[in-house]
């Protein structure tokens, strides 16, 4: 008899604490639902232009994009548009937006006289964020999760086919390379963001006698400008690194010279098609 009685109470026990466990279960579940909501709105943006400010441009500096209000439970009234600066407390910019989708602009001005900040004192990497707290319906206000960030940086503008001119062209135990001058066309395709994609790193010195070779490249072929500091070491397809030095600029002309970490170097004369100037550019 006792042991028919100790049989019922671990029974009973048993069904106690997988009750418990799956009441935990849902708790966490319901939990971490709740925690991944929006609070009624989603936000999304797209459309975005001009990602940065541009501090060659003070004046005119912007940046833009669409942004949605998702309803999820709750319904969209207006959404006001807060800032703050590298980290800093957000700031109410005074933007009230009441359509949905909106078109939202923000200026570099409108956010350093909202914030306070001298704009001669921004420099290359300053973070501007913007934040929305979005009313309901119903009345109800809650920040939404959307961040978006606009840093300072300068706009770049050099990409398309340039003539070269090459001279004093040296292989590291080549064919021989040419007494005289090579010339040829090079083009620098805008990947965003300052970057710029090389389809000849050399100026034709591998094409020269130095090799008999293809062009100079790779898929990392790749220089950066950031407010006309060029950062050089792109890889050619056989993964050598080449530095640049700017030596001159001079209205449409820009020279240079180059080496690798073959050995190979040379020194080039880049001519713009466009006939626009370079602009006071200097490697780092």
């Amino acid at each position: 008899m006792k042991k028919i009685k100790y049989i019922a109470l671990l029974f009973v026990m048993a069904v106690t604490f997988t009750n418990c466990d799956s009441f935990l279960e849902d708790e966490i579940r319901d939990y971490q639902e709740f925690r991944g909501k929006s609070y009624g709105i989603i936000a999304t943006e797209s459309n975005k232009i001009i990602g940065f400010y541009d501090l060659t441009d003070v004046a005119g500096a912007f940046s833009g994009y669409t942004i949605t209000f998702i309803e999820d439970g709750a319904q969209f009234q207006s959404a006001e548009v807060f800032v703050s600066f590298n980290g800093g407390a957000r700031v109410s910019t005074g933007t009230v937006v009441s359509t949905n989708p909106a078109d939202i602009t923000l200026t570099l001005q409108d956010a350093t006289t909202t914030l306070g900040i001298d704009p001669n004192t921004l420099v290359i990497g300053d973070d501007f964020v913007y934040s929305y707290d979005v009313t309901t319906t119903t009345g109800e206000v809650f920040a939404n999760s959307l961040r978006t960030s606009v840093k300072t940086s300068c706009a770049s503008d050099f990409g398309g086919t340039m003539d070269y001119v090459s001279s004093n062209l040296q292989a590291a135990n080549g064919y021989g390379c040419p007494v005289g001058n090579v010339a040829g066309t090079v083009t620098f395709t805008d990947q965003g963001g300052g970057t710029y994609l090389i389809s000849d790193l050399g100026f034709g010195q591998y094409e020269s006698s130095c090799w008999n070779d293809g062009p100079a490249t790779s898929a990392g072929a790749l220089i950066s400008d950031v407010c006309n500091s060029i950062t050089t070491g792109g890889l050619d397809q056989y993964s050598l690194v080449y530095i640049w030095n700017i030596t001159d600029v001079t209205g449409d002309t820009l020279s240079l010279s180059w080496t690798n970490n073959y050995g190979d170097s040379g020194d080039t004369v880049l001519t713009r098609q466009d006939g626009n100037d370079w602009p006071a550019l200097t490697t780092n």
